[in-house]
Formats: structure tokens, sequence, C-alpha cells
């Protein structure tokens, strides 16, 4: 198997794999007008209220989800570019640059559309209520169907992205943001159903789950249309590579804007992480040149700054260099395995690829590292993540009592459980009961017990809207629910 890049950018979008028509009466080229929509949607306008590293954050100047995300963007766009420049003129890479750079800066803007309130910790507070609390006999009447019940109690953000962007997103039907398959296909960084995942140093590209069964039909024409089968899109490679750049130099420049280290610390805690001492010498000429080079613009400035903002300046120059040599990395990496990646042969990331891009691998590997021990487990950071799974385990028992009596019609609002239906977003509402009404033909053609379908439904619009909240609103919410 060889992929094509004519394939890999079908243009088809999600309403005409289900036999509806399209409009293609635009300036725009298919893929911009894939970007466009996303911008000016609803859920990444939410990503401004959604944690990076430092849930409820007041520093406006450290990064949210959606600056990240529009790093990230930024990045893989950058990233695509870099590669043309690395091939041939004729190359079929190069021949459709414009369009690869589009599909991957849609895809690098969606990333963790699908993440909920808290950040990562959000999702596991969402696991645990289904494992340890209210949810545990509720999850366990999925047992018939193994994709089913791993959708709702391994609730991942990659999955859910793409869940938001083919069927939750409502504009006027029930096709999501009706963006490309081309786009959509990026958009999967993992291949795997939710229920056939497996944590491997082997096969990275199946290590989390990828879809939720409700979407399986949509990623069956995803793989159909782009010739991908069961294998990663091409573009997902860049977009991970750029999603791994931006997180794993930012986390540490936001840690030295908000104190958490200084700047001889972070060179300290970096050069930790590098166990050979050759590679240590030659990552601590890397880290002096950051400090030669900031020090003679100021010294050539009449800006005289004071000891943190000098810092602030050493990390950002960090992570700027520390970028460039990145994106080189992972393109040269993408150069040098492209035969195996356009095979689906490739397992593995650009950015760990040691082979051809060790510096970069170097550098993410130490970034990660510093942060995860001496960002990360910061005690602010653990209060407001302790906070978090409180107030979503919290409106998870509240609203489960609602939805769990919907029975073709909602509870009475004059009791508990039609009060917290009533709590639940009315598009959200909507949606459900449409599926609800499709059930008994969804159950017909997908052969699954009509009964264990609705729970299924139930047990969605739940985690769908919990997992959609932002931090704040989640927070309000519950002070709310909870006297003020």
């Amino acid at each position: 198997m060889s992929m094509s890049w004519d394939k890999l950018l079908d243009p088809t979008r999600v309403r005409e794999l289900d036999g509806g028509t399209q409009s293609n009466a635009d300036h725009r080229t298919p893929f911009q007008q894939d970007f466009d929509r996303v911008v000016f949607s609803s859920p990444v306008r939410r990503l401004q209220d959604k944690a990076q590293v430092f849930p409820l954050e007041p520093n406006d100047a450290v990064r949210t989800r959606l600056t990240h995300s529009m790093e990230v963007s930024t990045v893989a766009r950058g990233i695509v570019q870099k590669i043309s420049s690395l091939l041939d003129k004729e190359h079929p890479f190069v021949t459709r640059n414009q369009d690869i750079c589009d599909v991957a800066a849609t895809a690098g803007l969606v990333h963790d559309l699908g993440n909920p309130p808290f950040g990562h910790f959000g999702e596991d507070a969402i696991r645990e209520w289904f494992v340890d609390g209210k949810g545990k006999a509720a999850i366990a009447l999925l047992g018939k169907n193994a994709q089913m019940q791993a959708d709702i109690a391994v609730h991942e953000g990659n999955a859910r992205t793409i869940r938001l962007l083919c069927s939750l997103q409502v504009l006027a039907d029930r096709y999501g943001l009706n963006i490309t398959v081309a786009t959509l296909g990026a958009s999967m960084k993992y291949v795997a159903p939710s229920h056939d995942f497996v944590k491997s140093e082997v096969d990275h590209t199946r290590s989390k789950p990828g879809y939720c069964w409700w979407e399986q039909p949509i990623v069956e024409g995803i793989r159909e249309k782009t010739g991908i089968g069961n294998f990663r899109h091409p573009i997902a490679f860049i977009v991970e590579a750029a999603d791994d750049c931006v997180y794993a130099l930012c986390d540490l420049e936001d840690a030295v804007r908000k104190g958490i280290l200084s700047w001889p610390e972070l060179k300290k805690v970096l050069l930790e992480q590098v166990e050979d001492p050759a590679g240590r010498t030659e990552f601590e000429g890397w880290l002096e040149k950051i400090v030669t080079f900031i020090d003679k613009r100021y010294n050539n400035s009449d800006i005289k700054p004071g000891l943190r903002a000098k810092d602030e300046a050493y990390a950002i120059w960090f992570r700027t260099i520390g970028q460039g040599l990145i994106i080189n990395g992972a393109a040269k990496s993408f150069v040098g395995r492209y035969t195996e990646i356009m095979a689906g042969d490739f397992k593995g990331e650009l950015v760990t690829d040691k082979m051809h891009a060790p510096e970069a691998e170097r550098l993410i590997s130490c970034s990660k590292k510093a942060s995860q021990n001496h960002v990360y487990p910061v005690r602010p950071n653990i209060e407001l993540e302790l906070k978090g799974r409180r107030v979503i385990h919290d409106l998870m028992d509240l609203l489960w009592i609602g939805i769990e009596q919907f029975d073709g019609k909602p509870p009475k609002s004059k009791n508990t459980p039609g009060k917290a239906w009533n709590i639940l977003s009315e598009n959200y509402r909507a949606l459900f009961e449409s599926e609800w009404r499709r059930s008994v033909e969804t159950a017909s053609k997908r052969n699954v017990d009509v009964c264990l379908l609705r729970h299924y439904l139930r047990l969605l619009l739940l985690t769908d809207y919990v997992g959609g909240m932002t931090d704040t609103f989640a927070c309000t919410l519950h002070r709310s629910l909870n006297n003020g």
C-alpha cells in the first residue's frame, strides 16, 4: 500500500458521506473553508477558558487552550513549509503544499477541542466517576458492547474531538461542522477505537482511543475516501510534532513567566535530564548562546529590565530558538521516513526520531521531563486540579439524575430529575432527542439492542455536556448549585 496526496486531500464533506449534496460556489478552496468554519465555531471560542497547564489562571499572558491551539496551528504550517523546502519542486507534497498547509493548520487548531475542563485532570475526573463514583452501575449496563463501554469509561479528548467536529456542533443538521474528510483524517491523532488501544512503544498510533462507536461509520468513510485504511493520515504526524513542540517549550516559558522557575533554575533542571556527559556539555553550550544573545541585545539597548523581566526574555528566546530546532528536526524526520509514512509502516513520532532528528529529540525529552518534575506538580496546580475533580463529580452526580430518567420524553420539571434535565444545554438536549427518535432505525442498521443504544446515548449526553464546559462555567454552575 502507498497513499497518494490526491486521495489524502479528498474534499468530500461529512454530509456527502451520508448521501447529501454540497455547494461548491465559493472563492476559497475546501480546506480554506474548513479553517474558516473552525475559527468561527463555538468549540474553538470555548478554548479561551480552558486550561492549558494552569487552571483558572489569572495572568492573561499565560497560555490557555486557545492560545496553545493557535500556536500548534502555526507551527504545523511551519513544519509543512520546511518539509517542502527539503523536497524536489516536482514532488507531490510540494505541488500540493498550500492545501497541506491549510489542512495541517486546521487540524492543529482543533486538536484539543475534545478536552474537558481542567485539562487532562478533567479527563481523569470523568473516568473516575465511572470507576469509583455513581456512574459505576450506569456503565456496567453497557457491558454487552465493549466499544460503547470503553467510549464512556476511557473518556479521551482525542476521540471527543472527532465527535465534536462530526456530531456535536449543531448548525442546521446533524453533520457537525461538515468539514472535509481530508481535514478529519489529519485530525485523527490515534487510529484505534476506544476498546482496542494499546499503550506500546512499538505502535504509538494506537496508544490512545481515536474515536467513539457513534462516529464509526464516519471514520470508515474517512478511511475509504482518503485511502488511509487503518493507518494514520500523514498530516497527523506533522500536527502531533507541532503539538509536542509547542507544549514542551511553552509550558516552561509560562512557568518562568509565573515565577515557578527562574531562568537559572530552568537551565539547571533541563541539564539534569541529559544523562550523556558529552550531550550535557553540548546542551549547556546551546543554552549559554541564548544567554549571550539576550545579554548582547540588552547591552546595546537603553532598556534596563529587572531580573524577572530578563528571565522572561531568556525563556522566550529559549522557546523561539528551540521551536526552530524542533521544526527542522520534525521536517527532516518526515522526509527521512516519507516512504514508511506513506505506506502506513511508520508507527513512531517525528520528534522522537533519534536517527533523523537527534537534537530535536533531546530538547523535547528534556523539556517534557523538566515540566513533569518541576512545573505540573506545584501546589497551586494540585489544589486547582483537586477542586476541578470535585466540581466535575458533583455536576455529574446531579445531571445524571435528570438524564437517567429520560425515556422518550423529559422527566417532569416539577421534580428534581426534571430540574436537573433543564440545566442541560438546549442544543445538546435537542441533538440527544433527535438521536433518540432515530434510535430504533440506528440500532437495526448497526445490529445492536435498542435499549443498550439508548442507555449509551444517555451516557454520551452526560459526558458530552460536562466535557464541553469551560473551567469558569463549570465552577460558576457548581457554585450556583451549592448556595452561591
